[in-house]
This record gives C-alpha cells, sequence and structure tokens, in this order.
C-alpha cells in the first residue's frame, strides 16, 4: 500500500500539470487552426482533446498528434499524447515506448514524468519511480509543493527508504530542501531518523550537521531520546562516553551536539555559561540575583539504570544568606517528572548518591541556582562533575 501511495495522485496531477500548462498556451484550438503547419500548435490541441476524455480518447486525438509528429517528428508533447492514448486502449507497451521517448526528448516535459512514476509504482519498480521523481524535483521546484508530502508519508516502508536514501546521500539540488520540509513537518520521526542513519545524511556536511542538531532537538523535545541517541552516534566526532560523561567538554561551548550537550541559559536574574579556565578546560559560570531560584544548566545523560554516586566541584562560591548551588536527577520518562535525587549546598562540594529506576534510561542532570534572601548576589563557578557506578 505505501509503494501504491508513491503514485496515487501521479495520474491525476500529470493532467493537472497538462492542464496548466494549457492555460498558459492561451486557446491551442484556434492556435491549430491559424497555424496547421506549427507543430507545438497542433501538438497541443491533441493535449486539450486528450484531457477532456483522458480514459477514452476520441480518434481525433491521435490523428492530430499523428500530425504534429508530421511536422515535427520528435516533438515531446505529440509523443507523449500518442503514448497516453495508447495506454488508455490497452497498449501499455506501446504507450510506455512512446512516453519514455517523449521524455527523452523534453525531461522538463512533467507529465511524461508523472505517467512514468505512476507505470512504475504499479509495476511495483519503487527505484524507476524514483528516478523519475528525481528528474521532476529536478527540473520543476513547485512540485515540490506536492511531490515532498508524498515522500514524507511513505518513509516507514523501508524499500522506499532504501531507494531514496540514495538521493538523500549524494543529491544537493532538492535533498537538502526536503529534509527540512521533513524536519519539520514528519508525524513519523522514527522512519525520518531510520532515513537519516540508513543514508548517511545529506552530501553537504555542514548541511548534514545543522539537520542532525534539528533532529535531535525534536527527538528531544518529544521524549523520543532512544532515537537522538541514534542520530548523535552519526555525526562527525560523536562518542559513546558523552552520553555517560557529565563532565564539561569544549564541544559544549559551541553546542556542536545541539541538546546532547550541557543547556546553559542566560535570563534576567540567572545565568549560566560555558568558560574556558586558565588551564584551558570548560567550566561553568554561575550567577543569581537575591529572591531567585532556578534551573539554570542541563545535561541529558543515557545511564543505564542502578546505583551512582556523585561528584561536583566548585572553584568558586560567593553568596549571602541563603545563597546555593544545587543538582538534581531526572527521570521524565517517570510520572510527574519528579527527581530522583537532588541536593543544594552553601559550598564547594556537592555529593551524594542515588538510584535510578527501572525504565529511566535516559536522565536530566539540572545545576539549580539559588541567590538567597540579601541584597548580595551568587556568583559561583562549577570545575567539574562527575558520576560513577557504585
Amino acid at each position: 500500500m505505501l509503494v501504491a501511495a508513491l503514485g496515487v495522485i501521479a495520474a491525476g496531477l500529470s493532467l493537472a500539470l497538462t492542464a496548466s500548462t494549457l492555460v498558459r498556451r492561451g486557446n491551442p484550438e484556434l492556435a491549430a487552426r491559424m497555424m496547421p503547419i506549427d507543430s507545438l500548435a497542433v501538438g497541443g490541441w491533441a493535449e486539450r482533446l486528450l484531457m477532456q476524455k483522458p480514459l477514452n480518447p476520441t480518434p481525433e486525438t491521435g490523428e492530430l498528434a499523428r500530425s504534429a509528429l508530421r511536422l515535427q517528428a520528435l516533438n515531446p508533447t505529440a509523443l507523449r499524447v500518442l503514448g497516453f492514448v495508447a495506454a488508455a486502449r490497452g497498449d501499455e507497451r506501446t504507450g510506455r515506448a512512446l512516453i519514455l521517448q517523449a521524455q527523452h526528448q523534453s525531461r522538463r516535459d512533467a507529465p511524461s514524468q508523472f505517467w512514468l512514476i505512476e507505470d512504475a509504482v504499479q509495476r511495483g519498480d519503487i527505484r524507476t519511480a524514483l528516478v523519475h521523481y528525481d528528474i521532476v524535483l529536478r527540473n520543476k521546484p513547485s512540485s515540490h509543493n506536492v511531490l515532498f508530502p508524498i515522500l514524507l508519508n511513505t518513509l516507514s516502508d523501508p524499500a522506499i527508504r532504501e531507494a531514496l536514501g540514495h538521493y538523500i546521500g549524494t543529491d544537493e539540488i532538492w535533498a537538502p530542501q526536503f529534509a527540512s520540509y521533513a524536519l519539520a513537518n514528519s508525524k513519523d520521526l522514527r522512519s525520518l531518523v531510520a532515513l537519516t542513519v540508513e543514508s548517511g545524511g545529506l552530501k553537504n556536511r555542514q548541511m548534514a550537521h545543522e539537520q542532525a542538531v534539528g533532529l535531535i532537538a525534536r527527538l528531544v523535545a518529544e521524549n523520543r531520546f532512544a532515537d537522538a541517541r541514534r542520530i548523535y552516534l552519526t555525526m562527525p566526532g560523536a562518542t559513546p562516553l558523552r552520553l555517560v560523561d557529565p563532565g564539561f567538554d569544549k564541544a559544549d561551548m559551541d553546542t556542536r551536539y545541539g541538546a546532547i550537550g550541557w543547556q546553559t541559559k542566560a535570563q534576567a536574574d540567572a545565568s549560566s555559561g560555558l568558560v574556558l579556565d586558565d588551564a584551558g578546560k570548560p567550566s561553568l559560570l554561575l550567577s543569581a540575583n537575591a529572591l531567585t531560584t532556578t534551573n539554570i544548566a542541563t545535561k541529558l545523560l543515557y545511564l543505564t539504570p542502578g546505583r551512582y554516586h556523585i561528584g561536583i566541584v566548585l572553584s568558586k562560591f560567593e553568596g549571602g544568606d541563603g545563597a546555593a548551588v544545587g543538582a538534581q536527577i531526572r527521570c521524565p520518562a517517570q510520572p510527574g517528572d519528579q527527581p530522583v535525587w537532588s541536593q543544594r549546598v552553601s559550598a564547594r562540594m556537592i555529593s551524594g548518591d542515588f538510584v535510578l529506576p527501572a525504565g529511566c534510561d535516559a536522565q536530566y542532570l539540572d545545576i539549580v541556582v539559588s541567590g538567597g534572601s540579601s541584597g548580595s548576589m551568587l556568583d559561583a563557578v562549577i570545575r567539574s562533575v562527575a558520576i560513577r557506578p557504585e
């Protein structure tokens, strides 16, 4: 059924495109009568007659198309009309041969391409169908609005993903636009993830990186953490260690891996940011105004359920009464998203033990700041964060 969806509107769409072409030409019947030696005019009138009775073409339709070919032996419109006529009468072989000849004469002849898409789909030939999709998408950008939704809705079919993956990994004309469309509109992110992984991503590395970061952001926002991990591991420089290590990394400073790395915030009353210390290692700067308590930095982790020890070392802590720096571990899969562990201190060390329950396969480590009750603000620096299994 999904394969059929590739061509479900192709026949109707080919006629719609034909109609729009004829409208642009004005009055093809008048043109044919006034210029009976003009192959394009005669072929245009044959095309109009075909559109009026596509399933049961009149004899005049074929006669006009043959007349156009006598005037111009390789008129693509006339060849296509004769092909449509032959196919409508049950002679698929002749129809296919004529329409193939028409598309060889003009790859921009969209109705021929759509007929060939439909023909390939009916024969279960996905690769050939996508060859003609590729031709249309390259030559008629206006077709993107129609064809992109069709392709997107068929991604759950592994055979279609396999055939489409070739274009995702090699094309630089329409594939990046399709990837952006899919990222914004997909309701089946699992299939989009599969296409991205199986194809190796877009040919242009910068575009591939932006696509991966955007896809990870959508997946994390929808709590699809396993798929987010899968996309992350396809990115250049990605390592499994970063998925379980909460330490600061230079890649976090340029947000190279998007939602997989540390997420810092800048708010009106509090902020966090990664900077290099005197030794050239990343540290996390924290600040908060008085009477402010907020989650100011977060790291997504993929620890397996079990017992762990966490240690957070601060190289600086300055604040008035009630000022504190804290940390908490949350399991988004758990009801209520309540912390499984939390601790706040007014000192330079946070440590503790926690247990991740079964089903908690992805976690958030949050850094929480409190500015205290005095008029002075919190000013702190976290030098390191480490988690080890117990």
